[in-house]
């Protein structure tokens, strides 16, 4: 039942720990202790034990006040007062103004963790226009309802945990935004001796003046779009004249005539209908594309839900919708194999019943993990992935993506790419480096750090680069930042001489393989199974030869073995170098998973399978290998948005796996798998072998990856003789 499903059960347990905490408070009789008459008579005790135990006492005092502010408890304005009275009036304010706002954030928090997902559910259509309007004005509502004493906090915190605000802008402009009250109670409470109750602590006069000072953010954003827009209508105009008086594109005039493109943008139309970037605009007359496809807008340009349609404008996503329509035969083949066709349908049906011009149908290829494992299956030979790639390209550039659903991994790729966990270090003579990526220095900062040791001893002059390939950015469709980035790396590398990448993420690899131009680009996996044929083991061990190329890729039946035989020998964990390899002789069957990223990458595969098998490793082939792999579930960052549907893809490969330990070559995969099954990255076997097989090796999580990623930042510049430095 749904019930009962983990996560129903941890909210109901969290309400009920919420509920008993309340009732112990009320019962015991702690709310006695919060009144004005308790704190003025017992203000000389509490100074007392304040100059014994002031550390003790700021502990105990910031735990306590954090803990009422959190589950809603009374008290928060004695508190505050008691701060004052202990404390003093600097001292005091500091105090409430960190733990009022951590209380607060927690507050939200909770409220978002039992609340926001079915709130957001129950009222979508409802809260569509607020959603937007948090995420344009968000801090400034925030700060004015924050700044006038009017509203309860309590209630600010719970109902700014419905909404899709980030938690930091909550915690900033709330402490930011309570700073002026808290001060003024703190100082009240400093002459707690002068008080007779708290009705007197607030004037009518302070709350008028508290009351314009919170509005006065709000008027002036307000003023400021006025003024903005105004400057917008008249660029509009000279923008419009230049149309009508050069554009003789039918669909150019008729935009002109109603004032701008549905989007927004005006369209740079030439005299003889051609765009000014070169691309002639699919229209002719009768409104139709030239290639025979129709776009969704009706002749007064305004859908049946009174909204202008935004129709597909970039020549890719025309031609992947005409491709799906005109070879696509519904055949099934696809969507035997995909969760997210299952639910939505074959690629032909899908454009049969939604209309990717409309923002709300837009939303279901979010839901896509873009693996194009339907691209491998497909008996036509057609790309639908391409399809749902351009679609999401079409709904960034159109903004009709809430990307704060995303804001967990968009953050994280933006602090991969910050000067504070990227580095550069280049020596004298330096054309090629190690790209590590993200996942593998944070979650095995040791492996990261041996991998670039033995690529030293082949390549003395091996540079390292730490920085984010920005995959989480290509896959969302925000190709214009990811173009950006991407492309300023690759130039910065180009001119400094660099010319080959050896990376160990898929990811990392698909992209430069794709977008690197004239960097050319191998996987450190390929360099170990090339420098580590069987002659070169000890002599006690007597493997049989291993011909790897003689294993067809992807034509395996389900469940073949791949053996090396290894028959016994006493080696040392881990021990291996790039001239040869000393293992541990073990026996027992390993299952790979091959990353979606290199599905059409055999030589990474096939090295991938050489390093297991000469280690003496007995591997595993499941049902979906290689070209027909599948995603791990954290493609797409489908997760972030429908979680249960990123887990069933993760459930297969747990079943596939028949109780074996997965090995795979991709450290998020790894660490996404081994959420519900066992699994360890290629390097824990080659570099950890014992720990790894005996379970005693565990990867690192945030927050102590980027503790990691930085400590080995570190070590790279102590260690490494560079030329050219970039941090």
């Amino acid at each position: 039942m749904i019930f009962f499903q983990r996560e129903n059960i941890l909210k109901l347990a969290t309400v009920i720990l919420i509920t008993v905490s309340t009732a112990i408070f009320f019962m015991t009789g702690m709310h006695k202790y919060l009144t004005l008459e308790f704190i003025k008579t017992s203000q000389a005790g509490f100074q007392q034990v304040y100059a014994n135990h002031p550390l003790m006492v700021i502990t105990l005092f910031v735990a306590f006040y954090i803990t009422a502010i959190a589950l809603n408890l009374p008290g928060a304005t004695v508190l505050g007062l008691a701060a004052g009275a202990l404390f003093g009036t600097v001292t005091g304010t500091v105090i409430i103004s960190f733990a009022s706002s951590i209380g607060a954030t927690l507050a939200c928090m909770l409220s978002r963790y039992l609340l926001q997902e079915w709130v957001q559910k129950k009222f979508e259509a409802r809260l569509k226009k607020i959603n937007e309007g948090i995420k344009k004005e968000g801090a400034f509502y925030l700060f004015s309802i924050r700044l006038i004493p009017i509203f309860p906090f309590f209630i600010i915190n719970m109902v700014m945990g419905l909404t899709r605000m980030p938690i930091w802008t909550f915690y900033w402009v709330s402490q930011l935004g309570m700073l002026p009250a808290t001060a003024f109670y703190v100082n009240a409470g400093s002459q707690i001796a002068r008080l007779d109750s708290l009705e007197g602590i607030v004037s009518p006069q302070l709350v008028f003046s508290l009351a314009l000072l919170g509005l006065f953010p709000v008027v002036a954003r307000k003023t400021l779009n006025w003024y903005r827009t105004r400057l917008a209508f008249r660029s509009k105009d000279a923008s419009l004249q230049k149309v009508q008086q050069g554009c003789s594109c039918s669909e150019g005039k008729r935009l002109a005539s109603i004032g701008s493109h549905e989007n927004g943008i005006e369209p740079h139309c030439s005299s003889d209908g051609v765009h000014e970037n070169g691309i002639k605009p699919h229209c002719s007359s009768d409104g139709v594309h030239e290639n025979g496809i129709k776009p969704h807008c009706s002749s007064d340009r305004v859908h049946e839900n009174g909204i202008e349609p935004h129709c597909p404008s970039s020549k890719s996503l025309v031609q992947a919708i005409g491709h799906i329509n005109s070879g696509c035969t519904n055949c099934g083949a696809c969507k035997s194999q995909c969760a997210f066709l299952q639910e939505y349908g074959t690629p032909g049906e899908i454009l049969g019943h939604y209309d990717f011009s409309r923002a709300a149908d837009q939303k279901i290829v979010f839901e896509c993990s873009v693996c194009n494992l339907c691209c491998s299956v497909c008996p036509e030979k057609l790309e639908p992935g391409k399809l749902f790639a351009a679609v999401r390209k079409e709904a960034i550039k159109a903004d009709n993506v809430d990307l704060s659903r995303y804001r967990t991994i968009l953050n994280y790729e933006k602090r991969g790419n910050s000067p504070l966990f990227s580095y550069y270090g280049l020596p004298q003579g330096c054309d090629t480096i190690f790209f590590p990526g993200c996942s593998l220095p944070g979650t095995r900062p040791e492996t990261t750090w041996q991998i670039f040791t033995r690529l030293q001893q082949s390549i003395p002059e091996i540079g390292i680069v730490l920085d984010c390939c920005t995959k989480p950015s290509h896959d969302l469709g925000r190709h214009n930042y990811f173009e950006l980035m991407f492309g300023e790396m690759r130039k910065y590398l180009v001119e400094n001489g660099v010319r080959k990448i050896l990376v160990a993420c898929p990811n990392c690899y698909r992209l430069f393989k794709d977008y690197g131009k004239e960097l050319e680009v191998r996987t450190v996996y390929e360099l170990l199974a090339d420098n580590m044929p069987p002659g070169t083991m000890p002599d006690d061990i007597n493997p049989a030869p291993i011909d790897i190329g003689s294993i067809p890729a992807g034509d395996m039946s389900p469940g073949a073995i791949v053996t090396g035989a290894i028959s016994s020998g006493d080696m040392n964990d881990g021990d291996m170098n790039l001239d040869g390899i000393s293992a541990a002789a073990l026996t027992g069957e390993l299952a790979i998973h091959d990353p979606c990223p290199l599905r059409d990458d055999s030589s990474v595969q096939d090295a991938v399978r050489a390093i297991l098998t000469r280690m003496g490793f007995t591997v595993a082939e499941m049902k979906h290998r290689r070209k027909r792999t599948l995603c791990c579930g954290e493609g797409g960052s489908v997760g972030f948005i429908r979680p249960e549907l990123a887990r069933k893809w993760a459930d297969v490969r747990k079943k596939e796996a028949d109780g074996r330990k997965i090995v795979t070559y991709c450290a998020g995969c790894a660490s996404y798998l081994n959420r519900v099954t066992p699994t360890l990255h290629i390097t824990d076997i080659v570099f950890s072998t014992q720990k790894a097989l005996n379970g005693e090796l565990v990867a690192a999580k945030a927050p102590f990856t980027y503790i990691n990623r930085l400590k080995l930042k570190q070590r790279f510049k102590n260690n490494l003789n560079t030329a050219v430095q970039r941090v």
